[in-house]
């Protein structure tokens, strides 16, 4: 099996909550289901879907519109999205000298591992296509995937003192303009989505309490400009589509869009947030090794 993985990150060194989302698929599945993405863009007169742009009708009805293709395929196992967050006020990241490329290199690589040993069968072969505007080095991990797929580990390489010797098969990297790729884009969304669920899940109580009556919770009074209710209404949709295919995905539980169990039947859509492996998991430094 071929697999294409999308990819792009979300306030990578900026704000307190980050994330890197994947969207993986057989290849066989991915020309047709860009046809249908970029379909629902042309249609509503838009370039291209960002996440930071969101702030108007017909951006926020491209999201929900996309949703059903993602869905429609999704539930028929044809494709996943798998989006790692972290907070950088927690003991991993409240460190002095933080280095935030780095961690996002050592995020993304946990992302990958991850994906391509547990969501997909492990004989498969990867392509991955990031976003170009990321500030990742793509041959720096390409490096460290070759040796991790032989079962070795390289004292030299970034990754210094992390053992993995899971086997799996990375292609390569193929650097994206995210205009172009409407997967891409969808990796997009996906991360800003999972830190705005976080970020201002008071802001979606808030607006959801005035859309919805029926919700008899008490919420303090909050500002929401109009790319707020826009991205409140793309939150509120999402959150009943996986609702209603239950996918496992809780945003009210912990304030944030969380997946339950990820490795069980019909869960396609994962939100992981990131929590140390052991006492000396440590986001890297700036004193830490570049390579």
């Amino acid at each position: 099996m071929r697999i294409q993985g999308f990819s792009d990150e979300s306030h990578h060194n900026v704000g307190r909550y980050r994330s890197v989302a994947l969207v993986s698929l057989p290849e066989e599945y991915s020309s047709n289901c860009e046809v249908r993405l970029q379909a629902i863009l042309t249609s509503h007169n838009v370039s291209e879907l960002a996440w930071k742009n969101l702030r108007s009708a017909d951006l926020r009805n491209v999201a929900i519109a996309w949703f059903s293709v993602i869905f429609d395929l999704a539930c028929v196992q044809r494709l996943r999205i798998d989006v790692l967050c972290w907070d950088t006020h927690d003991m991993r990241h409240a460190i002095p000298g933080r280095d935030d490329t780095q961690n996002l290199h050592r995020m993304y690589y946990h992302l990958l591992k991850n994906v391509c040993t547990k969501r997909w069968p492990n004989e498969a072969r990867w392509t991955i296509y990031p976003d170009e505007q990321s500030e990742l080095r793509w041959g720096s991990i390409e490096e460290f995937l070759n040796y991790a797929s032989e079962g070795r580990t390289d004292s030299r390489n970034m990754f210094t003192g992390l053992s993995y010797t899971d086997e799996f098969h990375c292609q390569g990297f193929v650097p994206q303009k995210s205009h172009e790729r409407p997967l891409v884009q969808v990796a997009d969304l996906f991360a800003g989505l999972a830190v705005y669920s976080c970020e201002h899940h008071e802001k979606f109580l808030y607006w959801f309490r005035a859309d919805e009556p029926k919700l008899f919770e008490e919420v303090a009074p909050v500002s929401l400009s109009t790319g707020d209710r826009e991205r409140c209404r793309v939150l509120n949709s999402f959150d009943r589509l996986c609702k209603r295919y239950g996918f496992g995905v809780s945003l009210r539980t912990n304030k944030r869009l969380q997946t339950y169990e990820p490795a069980s039947p019909g869960r396609p859509i994962n939100f992981w947030w990131y929590e140390a492996q052991h006492k000396d998991d440590r986001a890297p430094t700036r004193k830490s090794p570049t390579r």
